[in-house]
């Protein structure tokens, strides 16, 4: 539990004087319209991913969201999808997503307990976390998170999360990450019956990311499973959705930067 109250203090902090959407973006600078266009835009590149890799049509598939927020991904996903299960470990958080997703009637917002998942198993045909895990540093959780987006996939399903390919217990900005490393994630899919499909990352983002794309083949089961760099495939994610919103100047200055070292593949 350690890491959904370390998690939810840094969300207090920055909700008790300022705006749930300053929690989410961590930049007050961000307006919400820009916000919006954001996550619409980046919405789009991820489905794009469903659509490539997923099984099953997106119109009648349910969606989880780990870590969802404000909605910024989730209400976009509305649009596509039959139905949106946002889960997150603020009820702050949650009550403002309400809102700002009212217009859709075919998300659901669950409060969760900073490691699980609170679906059943095999109830979902997607599950999906972007800009979650890499603000986690407990290693152990972040693979809990894995294993429980398997876990409540259903034969045939689709996972996409994202993870930083460099950090390692370092505090960047509001960035307070672990290293996830090749072998880390070997270890966690080995114990299901599942193929990678992919992983996508994309070749201009300074702050290297990795989206994987896994397949669940069958609920019960497990079988070694080898990540290796053949999988890699890019694709702008981040690059290109932002450029031209006029308040997301700290990107612009992010994106200046050298780019990190990637430590994925440091067994």
């Amino acid at each position: 539990m350690s890491g959904k109250i370390e998690l939810n203090q840094q969300y207090w902090a920055i909700l008790k004087d300022k705006s749930a959407l300053a929690g989410i973006t961590l930049d007050d600078k961000i307006s919400q319209e820009d916000f919006r266009v954001y996550g619409d835009r980046l919405a789009e590149r991820q489905i794009s991913m469903f659509e490539r890799f997923g099984a099953s049509p997106l119109a009648t598939s349910t969606i989880v969201d780990v870590g969802c927020g404000l909605g910024r991904i989730s209400l976009p996903f509305s649009k596509r999808f039959k139905k949106v299960t946002g889960i997150d470990i603020n009820r702050r958080i949650l009550d403002a997503g309400e809102i700002y997703c009212k217009e859709a009637s075919n998300i659901e917002f669950i409060e969760n307990d900073g490691k699980t998942i609170p679906l059943p198993d095999a109830s979902v045909e997607y599950s999906y976390s972007g800009g979650v895990l890499q603000h986690i540093k407990e290693i152990d959780v972040i693979l809990g998170y894995f294993r429980e987006g398997l876990r409540v996939l259903k034969p045939g399903g689709t996972l996409n999360f994202s993870i930083q390919t460099w950090m390692d217990d370092v505090i960047v900005g509001h960035n307070i990450g672990k290293k996830v490393t090749v072998g880390n994630l070997e270890t966690v899919l080995s114990e299901f019956d599942c193929q990678v499909l992919a992983l996508i990352v994309d070749p201009r983002d300074p702050v290297p990311h990795m989206n994987v794309i896994v397949r669940r083949i069958a609920m019960d089961g497990a079988r070694p499973v080898k990540v290796d760099q053949s999988l890699l495939q890019e694709q702008p994610v981040r690059t290109g959705i932002w450029e031209d919103l006029p308040s997301y100047a700290n990107f612009k200055a992010l994106w200046a930067r050298p780019p990190r070292a990637v430590t994925f593949w440091d067994r």
